[in-house]
């Protein structure tokens, strides 16, 4: 908790006291409840209590809208108005808007912060943890003003010692306190509310009376006019033309130290607002100013470095000597090996670290002393960003020296400024340098190819279109080569600029041309042959069983045209098989030579002698069914076998006729001997 005495504070021992406090113990009389404090947090620390849901209420809270958010609050208890604190030699401040002029200390979450943002949003305020914090500001000349309750911040004043710290002027403001219970508890703010309304006017007066014992000086004491007021009429005739004339001389007096004031307050508030180290110097190198930006850059507060050597403080030991004999000549010339530059050293911090500095050094001379004014600013990160760039330049350069594809900047529409040694091999150059200015027309066939190309390809580019094709370029010796290209504007700009260049890639496909026209060559030839064969034929994809090409002779024995065949499946069109039945990709079986049968057009079956491999096509599987009508063959095969049917029907019948004869012979033969007769017959 902060010191907030004797409004509240939280001692050593743990014990909570102050005004806030005698109301707590008031309400705990009349209502049973006990307030336990929480230990070991700062208003900040309070606030984010409040909103995690940890901390229940605050003892003193000012009505703001950003506690109302998690807060209700009771009717006050108390209203404390909120005044301007500022060293003792600062004149009276009679409006707030006198504070432009210097830094004012606010307690970081107090509702004058709040206040002074939507009233004065151009004040220049100093964040501090607390009154302490705060008043410690003004004494150091970290801040020229200090914003609180005069009662928490003259108790403060006077338990700190310090002296020369005054109130100088009021504001329109003031602190109506209450106690705020969180919107979670709306049982705690309803006892809070009946318990705070049922507090007499006697027992209020008893707990002020307790804690009133504050006292400040207005801007005029008005003791000494009463005073001469007594000595009489006499007196002041006689000193009334002394008075006005002394009166005037003081007003002139008083408006210059404002002028003063006012242009010292604008150039410390300048000076503490930058964000580079600023450091002031006298011939001896002894430190004379030492801003907010230098405290938090080297970790060296102005009470420590003020007067200390800067060269000790903050530079190198490998400097020291040379930084003294230039001080030497600086005392007396103003002028030095640093003057007037800006230079990147090193400097160090007071926890010892090192870091490179930017430091800038100007000279000025007053009242025949030379001064010294230098700028340090941290430039770790500029130095890490210029390295990066540096490494990632070079890596590019690397990628663009060794990439296998050749690379063209173009500027001035048709002129080369730059290409890669890529580029030069494939287009037949020695080296880059060979080609840096050439005119595009160079690697067309002709003039005439590349104005078409110029025409086509020029207009998508400065429309931001990126072109990519293939396109037949011309080399050193006149050898026509293909090469891939795509390009791009360098500009971003929608639609870019294409005077500001263009970048091509390219690539050697002479092979690639050179094979696909072999392909087709290829393709030619096996079509022609197939188309030439008396045998069916027909190409198929294995996974979809879609019909990709028929030759002729297949296409007459279905009986449609090829175009009304291929993009067919063949499954239920050609193959009376079912769909997931097919002998070769569902049963994986090999047919070489087998008899088959073929759908027709017509729905008509006729048997095929049937053969099916597997052909690489365009570097994808494919089926090749090669098949001949067996239907003629059938039909001379079934007169044969008619043929032969009749035979053995003939033969049957000879057989039979002869058995016949064999049985009347031996009958015959029988009878003869019978009768005594010799046998006529000799049967085998």
């Amino acid at each position: 908790m902060d010191r907030l005495h004797p409004l509240e504070t939280l001692e050593e021992d743990g014990k909570h006291t102050g005004l806030a406090r005698d109301f707590l113990d008031i309400l705990s009389q009349k209502t049973g409840v006990q307030f336990q404090p929480v230990q070991g947090t700062s208003w900040a620390g309070a606030l984010i209590g409040i909103e995690n849901g940890y901390i229940d209420m605050l003892s003193s809270a000012t009505r703001t809208r950003e506690l109302e958010k998690h807060l209700n609050f009771t009717t006050p208890y108390i209203t404390l108005p909120l005044m301007i604190f500022s060293r003792e030699d600062h004149p009276y401040i009679k409006d707030i808007g006198e504070l432009h002029t210097g830094v004012t200390a606010v307690v970081d979450g107090h509702a004058i912060v709040d206040f002074l943002e939507k009233d004065w949003p151009d004040l220049p305020l100093l964040m501090v943890k607390n009154v302490e914090d705060g008043l410690r500001a003004v004494t150091s000349g970290r801040a020229d003003h200090y914003i609180d309750t005069l009662l928490t911040t003259s108790y403060n004043i006077q338990r700190l010692g310090f002296s020369k710290i005054k109130v100088a002027g009021e504001t329109p403001y003031t602190y109506s306190l209450g106690f705020a219970s969180h919107k979670k508890l709306p049982t705690l703010h309803q006892i809070l509310q009946k318990g705070l309304d049922s507090i007499s006017e006697e027992e209020r007066s008893a707990i002020f009376n307790k804690w009133r014992s504050i006292h400040y000086e207005h801007d005029f004491d008005y003791t000494l006019l009463w005073k001469m007021a007594a000595i009489g009429f006499v007196v002041l005739g006689v000193i009334f033309h002394w008075n006005r004339r002394l009166a005037a001389e003081i007003n002139d007096r008083k408006r210059t130290e404002k002028r003063l004031l006012e242009s010292e307050s604008k150039s410390h508030a300048m000076s503490e607002a930058i964000h580079d180290g600023l450091v002031m110097i006298d011939e001896h190198a002894r430190v004379m100013y030492w801003n907010q930006a230098a405290e938090n850059l080297f970790g060296i507060t102005a009470e420590e470095a003020m007067g200390k050597n800067m060269h000790n403080l903050i530079s190198p030991k490998k400097y020291h000597a040379d930084a003294h004999k230039g001080l030497e000549n600086f005392a007396i010339t103003g002028k030095g090996p640093v003057v007037g530059k800006l230079q990147q050293l090193t400097a160090i911090r007071k926890d010892g670290s090192r870091f490179p500095a930017e430091i800038g050094v100007s000279s000025f001379q007053n009242n025949n002393r030379w001064y010294a004014v230098g700028t340090i600013r941290d430039i770790t990160e500029r130095i890490e960003s210029q390295e990066t760039v540096a490494r990632v330049r070079t890596e590019l350069q690397q990628i663009f020296d060794n990439t296998q594809v050749g690379i063209i900047f173009i500027k001035d529409e048709h002129k080369l400024y730059r290409c890669n040694q890529r580029t030069a091999e494939i287009l037949g150059y020695e080296s880059p340098q060979e080609m840096i200015g050439m005119d595009l027309s160079a690697f067309h066939l002709s003039d005439k190819h590349f104005e078409e190309f110029a025409q086509r390809y020029h207009t998508q580019l400065a429309k931001g279109i990126r072109v990519v094709t293939e396109y037949e370029m011309r080399q050193k010796n006149g050898r026509n080569i293909w090469c891939s290209l795509a390009g791009n504007a360098l500009d971003h700009a929608n639609p870019p600029d294409i005077t500001k260049g263009v970048i091509w890639a390219l690539d050697d496909i002479s092979e690639k041309k050179a094979a696909q026209e072999a392909l087709q060559e290829s393709k030619k030839r096996v079509k022609t042959i197939l188309e030439s064969i008396n045998t069916g034929t027909m190409i198929i994809d294995p996974q979809s069983k879609i019909i990709l090409d028929v030759n002729p002779v297949a296409a007459k024995m279905i009986g449609l045209p090829t175009e009304q065949i291929t993009g067919k499946r063949c499954h239920q069109f050609t193959c009376p098989c079912a769909e997931g039945n097919c002998p070769i990709t569902d049963d994986k079986q090999s047919i070489t030579n087998e008899e088959r049968l073929l759908l027709t057009a017509s729905g008509v079956e006729i048997p095929i002698l049937k053969t099916v491999v597997p052909i690489l096509l365009d570097g994808k599987k494919e089926l090749l069914e090669s098949f001949v009508d067996l239907s003629q063959q059938k039909k001379i095969e079934q007169a044969l076998q008619e043929n032969l049917n009749d035979l053995e029907r003939f033969y049957r019948m000879a057989i039979d006729r002869e058995e016949k004869m064999i049985d009347l012979k031996t009958e015959i033969n029988a009878l003869l001997v019978q009768t005594g007769h010799p046998q006529k017959y000799t049967i085998r």
